[in-house]
């Protein structure tokens, strides 16, 4: 915080005492939840950004370190991105057929990453993860997945990732470490890694090229969840900069520049296989707008 009382102010609270009356668990994110945060210290609710700044609901002014969960990487309202924004949805954002804007979106993405052929476009990095197995599952014929670090809240990931409660725990999904016996490699469908959590050195470069072996070996699938990293790290991401190609990749939050927006890609016989994905907002014009100036606006040679 760098302005501002120490303690909270009246609208602050009284708006998280509302909130604790009509929003389930008192937040929608669980991230936000208010037991993240200093009680009484930390703002609970934003009333407007810009920027790199955030403004409370008692006229405070933040910096911004949480970044939107890392979805705010060009600014709170980016001139540019607002611009193409609006374009769009004066264009009106979800067609009854399939709109020119994915076409764009799907070559630049192909032009940014090499490595991709072929896109699926959802809302969030749950969904790309969600369907990042399915597509591996559809693929391989097989069930099994192996699962290290946070891939969203749908029941496949939610098993592995306490609390559990509301989810028919069924064991196809487990973590992966070295000590898993490579045989059982052969019975997965995939491996599903974020490929940067903390650590970013030379020993985990290392490991992944070591994993990236083991699954092919084993013709087992290799997705990186490049959720977080994807915009922000050299090359537009790990997988490229490192030169370490997953057969499926994920990426989301900064690249939708602002707006929901996820993709899942990979080679064409990966990606074209028989399976069903399907969302209604997948071709939003609006998000799809935003990321295609997103995707025009990131630099590849900083993190």
């Amino acid at each position: 915080r760098i302005w501002g009382c120490d303690k909270l102010k009246y609208e602050n609270v009284a708006l998280q005492k509302r909130a604790r009356e009509c929003i389930a668990q008192n937040a929608l994110t669980n991230s936000k939840r208010e037991e993240c945060f200093v009680q009484g210290v930390y703002p609970t609710h934003i009333k407007k950004a810009y920027k790199c700044y955030l403004i409370d609901a008692d006229e405070r002014k933040y910096i911004d370190y949480i970044c939107g969960l890392g979805t705010n990487y060009f600014g709170y309202g980016n001139y540019k991105i607002t611009n193409s924004v609006s374009d769009a949805l004066s264009d009106g954002a979800v067609y009854s057929l399939a709109s020119d804007l994915e076409v764009l979106f799907a070559e630049e993405i192909k032009g940014k990453f090499p490595f991709i052929e072929k896109i699926k476009i959802l809302k969030e990095g749950s969904a790309g993860c969600a369907a990042a197995i399915k597509i591996a599952r559809a693929y391989t014929g097989r069930e099994y997945i192996l699962s290290e670090g946070y891939h969203g809240w749908h029941d496949a990931f939610v098993q592995i990732t306490p609390p559990a409660h509301g989810v028919v725990c069924d064991g196809r999904v487990q973590e992966y470490s070295d000590e898993i016996d490579e045989c059982f490699l052969k019975a997965c469908a995939a491996v599903i890694i974020e490929p940067v959590l903390l650590d970013a050195s030379e020993a985990r470069q290392r490991w992944l090229q070591k994993l990236r072996t083991k699954c092919t070996m084993h013709g087992c699938l290799l997705i990186f969840d490049e959720t977080i990293t994807a915009l922000r790290f050299k090359g537009y991401s790990v997988a490229k900069h490192w030169n370490i190609l997953p057969d499926i990749w994920i990426g989301g939050k900064a690249l939708g520049g602002g707006l929901p927006i996820s993709v899942v890609g990979g080679k064409k016989e990966v990606m074209d296989c028989d399976y069903f994905v399907s969302s209604t907002w997948a071709g939003d014009r609006v998000a799809i707008a935003a990321a295609r100036k997103a995707l025009e606006l990131v630099s590849e040679d900083v993190y």
